[in-house]
């Protein structure tokens, strides 16, 4: 029986079940991080110890690829677990695997993943460095001292010559003049007997010295060391002053150009004095373009561009404000970027894609006149959520030491381009980009080529002779041509021998990508468009070759006429184990036996039935959501129980291409708890788990506790040196958040002794309020001009209202937030909300600001983290509490109704704001027939009249599989009245108008009217009528 669920090494204990002992994996490598460099076999060793974290029958499977999937099938096996059992595997990479591999150990049962472990490594061999000095890569390595003698060997066989490393100043002299060198003379001395060309981040000051910067000529003791220093180290060739000195504003005064630029006076001279050939960098500018451009304007308008050999920056994304800039300011010296990495977005679908963007920030900032880039980062532990999200995309090692897909990356990268240097932009057509490399010794040229979001997937290429290229992971492919042509994939980066020749025309293979995904176990058909551009006949066959665990697929003759096109549709199959779910799928056009073209075709395979957890609230108590989307092309119908609970199970049905809401009560205490849901759907058994949080965000109108920020525990300072928070009269807040259907409502006072906000438009460096709302950051102000509201990447949604007023010494900031994407606000709707109140005071510069817990949204690192608000449903009011009964219609007043459902829950009221009369029931858990039927007695006009119009509208809690018998009953009078269907019913308002003399000529007479409907699974129904009326006009 399955007790625990772990997945990606994490065990999540099931809700209320005794936590037991987690498993332990470990890997024993016979070569550091599986990498192998001197051409022997490798040796791995994996051990699985159960500590009764599993029972019953599990399926184990192993799976060795190389990078793209591809290799043999798994090996599976069924393993009676017991609470001791070890299992043992030695797994041998043989001396003949020729690059990356991926080994992946998992554990299944009934279709569920519960344990999966990757590991990756690769046999190579060592890159000998050409023409060094003048690489285009290096590579930024922390924790030398701890981590050095393991990695940088590494970084010298996968072939990177530059290495950059930081020097903390005030880690070396924490008490004032006893400096501390032992660390950095290691450092230094492995870099210099390993060859390296090396390049030191030099910044941060001690404890004691923290105001220097606000003092005549504090920057020169910064400088002295400085000097030290690049005396005391006559092999580094770079010294790289300070981090991102425009991001931290405050530090340098409230003109950080001004500042850097008096820094870079004392320093420059400093380092020149201790190594007259090392030279200077200043000084890795942040990726915000528009502060690069004021930065730099000052820097130089300040003396500081005649200090400096080589300029640095961080990023592609500010490369070009940077260049235009510099151009701007006559600066022509030499421009390397320190800090750049791959892309960190969900939509990339797998590793080949992300690795593009590195390989074309590279090679695009080469023709733009960058010379080197320096890979972001080698490696660093990730303990905390935060440093997860900032590092774990983009480092060459993870935390166990193991090898990342971006060390193949840069592997490739080094090995292809050593020895090589731009020489010019290649024209390929629109979307896709390349450039022409030449060597620096031999004069041999090498093309680059990929493509950009939207352009072909593939190029054609006029040639006479076979071109071998190189895959962004290294692996080696020869394209032969036919009749003078060959085409190639653009999905990724690809090398090439020599200068190519692209020709017009359309490529001779490219995969027509499906519509749909791939989902486990279910066929999808895929086409490949196939083009002959030559004059001659072309006959040859299509392979295309799949992930090892999906159905084969045997090769298809392929005959085509001198310009002729041909649309091929295969049926591909994928297997139905989920512990793998990237792909890559290659097409290849074969003549002869030998490849003419090839595409691939990239993404994750995707269960047939997706679903997610949420807390949930119904009448105050906590609920936990199950939200189901059936990504599959038939119906799925099963059951849900929360796991721990003695509650009955749940069934449910989900229509294909449909979503449902399973809702469950959970017996947790507090506002926080973890739960698992196990799902059967015949022999599909998922479990889903989450820490879940509930916190509601009350109604408008009722009673609110104002959130008073007042604390030095909510200011956080600009910089991380000087502190100028003089307490709640200095800056405080006190501000209430509640809801309504038109919009979620904020109010705070701010309290500050000097609002300053001299900007026309809102500015987080002045007095301001910075506000996340669901992913997107705004920011309200006070300017000269009034109130103003922004949002910090995208148009500020319609209806968003604020209002900015000083009251002497306190600023009201009161906003109306619609929902964004329009509709209105519900109970149990989420959003995450969270905000900041920034403070400029004495200098007029950026002091710091306060926050509210518990997230620091200041920090763009722990945005992901703003909790999420359930909006609680507003508490219902008696009708005469709102309206005289007077003001109600009189088929509307809840007197003349009777509450008539399936459970004792059941409430009748009416809403004047809706104009409606409303039925509200709740129905147990174990409720079986749920029907909702409310009773009007009629008046005798009214039991005469002919016709009945009304509008109607439902609502269900949660939205599960709609409803049956939508209708209406009479009863008394004539005995034929029945049933009348009105049909159509959702949550927004339908008219109706009824012949109630269809069923016979003449008045049916009935005495009461049963209205309702029969819901099938939801908890909680919700029926709206209005302008309901009897009578004899038609109209």
């Amino acid at each position: 029986m399955l007790k625990h669920v772990i997945v990606g090494g994490i065990l999540w204990a099931l809700a209320c079940i005794p936590v037991v002992a987690e498993p332990t994996f470990k890997v024993k490598g016979s070569v550091f991080g599986n990498l192998e460099f001197s051409g022997a076999p490798q040796r791995i060793e994996l051990e699985f110890q159960n500590n009764g974290s599993f029972s019953g029958p599990v399926d184990e499977v192993i799976r060795l690829t190389d990078a793209w999937g591809h290799g043999a099938a798994p090996a599976l096996v069924t393993v009676e677990m017991t609470p001791e059992l070890k299992r043992e595997h030695v797994i041998t990479i043989p001396a003949s695997w020729d690059g990356p591999f991926q080994l992946r150990y998992s554990l299944l049962a009934q279709g569920q993943l519960l344990f999966s472990r990757e590991i990756r490594g690769a046999n190579y061999t060592p890159v000998t460095w050409q023409d060094p000095d003048h690489s285009l890569l290096g590579c930024y390595v922390w924790g030398i001292r701890w981590h050095g003698e393991r990695l940088l060997p590494v970084m010298k066989n996968i072939g990177v010559p530059w290495i950059r490393t930081i020097v903390n100043w005030g880690y070396m002299e924490r008490e004032e003049g006893k400096m501390s060198f032992a660390s950095m003379d290691k450092n230094i001395a492995l870099l210099d007997r390993l060859g390296f060309r090396v390049l030191v981040n030099y910044e941060r000051s001690p404890s004691w010295a923290s105001r220097l910067f606000e003092v005549k000529d504090g920057w020169q003791l910064f400088a002295d060391r400085a000097e030290e220093l690049a005396r005391r180290y006559p092999s580094v060739r770079v010294w790289e002053v300070w981090n991102e000195p425009d991001f931290k504003q405050n530090i340098f005064g409230d003109d950080t150009g001004k500042g850097v630029a008096e820094m870079l006076k004392a320093f420059y001279p400093a380092v020149k004095r201790g190594n007259p050939k090392a030279l200077v960098a200043a000084c890795g500018t942040a990726a915000n373009p528009k502060r690069v451009r004021t930065f730099l304007d000052s820097l130089f308008q300040n003396g500081g561009g005649e200090y400096f050999d080589i300029y640095t920056y961080h990023y592609t994304v500010a490369r070009e404000a940077n260049l235009e800039k510099l151009r701007e300011h006559n600066w022509s010296g030499p421009v390397w970027n320190t800090e750049d990495s791959v892309w960190d977005t969900a939509k990339e679908s797998f590793a080949g894609e992300r690795s593009l963007s590195f390989v074309r920030n590279t090679l695009a900032g080469a023709a733009r006149g960058v010379e080197r880039n320096f890979y972001f980062l080698c490696y660093i532990p990730t303990k905390t959520l935060s440093a997860k999200e900032e590092f774990d995309h983009s480092r060459l090692f993870d935390n166990d030491f193991l090898p990342t897909s971006n060390l193949w990356m840069l592997r490739t990268m080094a090995e292809q381009l050593n020895g090589y240097r731009f020489a010019k932009e290649l024209s390929l057509g629109e979307g896709s980009q390349g450039v022409l490399m030449q060597h620096a010794a031999s004069g041999e040229t090498r093309s680059v080529i990929w493509r950009q979001d939207d352009a072909p997937r593939a190029l054609l290429l006029a040639t006479s002779a076979p071109l071998a290229t190189v895959g962004v992971f290294g692996d080696k492919q020869e394209f032969s041509p036919v009749g003078g042509y060959c085409s190639v994939p653009l999905s990724m980066p690809i090398y090439l021998h020599g200068e190519i020749q692209v020709a017009t025309g359309r490529p001779m293979l490219v995969f027509r990508p499906p519509a749909a995904g791939f989902l486990l176990g279910e066929k999808q058909p895929v086409t490949i468009v196939l083009h002959n551009p030559s004059a001659q006949e072309l006959t040859g066959s299509l392979a295309v070759t799949v992930p090892c665990d999906w159905k084969p697929l045997a090769s298809v003759p392929v005959k085509l006429g001198a310009g002729e096109s041909s649309d091929i549709t295969v049926l591909l199959e994928p297997g139905n184990l989920p512990d793998e779910t990237s792909y890559v799928i290659s097409a290849k056009l074969l003549v002869n036996g030998k490849m003419a073209a090839a595409d691939q075709l990239a993404g994750r395979v995707l269960p047939s039935l997706a679903g997610e957890l949420t807390a949930g609230f119904r009448e105050g108590e906590k609920r936990v959501v199950l939200h189901l989307r059936n990504q599959g092309s038939a119906a799925i119908r099963g059951s849900a129980r929360l796991l721990g609970d003695n509650g009955v199970e749940r069934p449910f049905m989900v229509a294909a291409g449909r979503a449902i809401s399973v809702e469950f009560a959970p017996a947790l205490a507090g506002e926080s708890g973890k739960v698992a849901v196990e799902l059967t759907a015949g022999k599909l058994i998922r479990v889903w788990e989450k820490e879940l949080e509930w916190h509601q965000l009350p109604a408008c109108g009722q009673t609110l506790e104002p959130l008073v920020l007042a604390t030095r525990d909510h200011f956080k300072s600009s910089s991380p040196i000087i502190w100028r928070w003089e307490g709640p009269q200095d800056l405080s807040s006190r501000s209430t958040l509640c809801w309504s259907p038109e919009g979620i409502r904020f109010r705070a006072e701010v309290t500050d002794d000097l609002h300053y906000h001299p900007s026309a438009e809102p500015s987080p460096q002045e007095d301001s309020l910075q506000f996340f709302l669901d992913g997107q950051m705004y920011i309200a102000a006070l300017t000269p001009q009034g109130a103003r509201l922004r949002a910090d990447s995208a148009m500020v949604p319609p209806g968003f209202v604020s209002t900015v007023e000083r009251q002497g010494s306190v600023t009201v900031y009161e906003l109306l937030l619609p929902k964004p994407g329009g509709g209105v606000w519900q109970a149990n709707d989420r959003v995450r909300f969270a905000f900041l109140v920034n403070d400029a005071d004495a200098n007029q510069d950026h002091e710091g600001w306060l926050f509210s817990p518990p997230v620091n949204i200041g920090d763009p690192l722990e945005r992901k983290q703003v909790p999420e608000l359930i909006l609680a449903a507003a508490a219902f009011v008696a009708p005469e509490a709102t309206v005289a009964p007077e003001a109600i219609p009189a088929a509307l007043n809840p007197a003349r109704w009777q509450p008539n459902a399936a459970t004792k829950d059941k409430t009748v009221f009416y809403d004047a704001g809706e104009g409606a009369l409303v039925f509200r029931g709740v129905f147990a858990p174990d409720c079986k027939d749920r029907w909702f039927y409310p009773i009007y007695t009629l008046s005798e006009e009214e039991r005469a009249c002919r016709y009945l119009t009304f509008q109607v509208k439902a609502i269900q809690a949660p939205m599960q599989s709609g409803y049956s018998n939508v209708q209406f009953w009479f009863k008394g009078g004539v005995p034929c009245a029945g049933n009348f269907i009105y049909r159509h019913i959702d949550d927004s308002y339908r008219a109706h108008t009824l012949d109630l003399h269809a069923r016979q000529p003449g008045p049916l007479l009935p005495e009461k009217l049963y209205f309702g409907l029969c819901n099938r699974n939801d908890d909680e129904v919700t029926l709206y009528i209005k302008e309901l009326r009897f009578h004899n006009d038609k109209q």
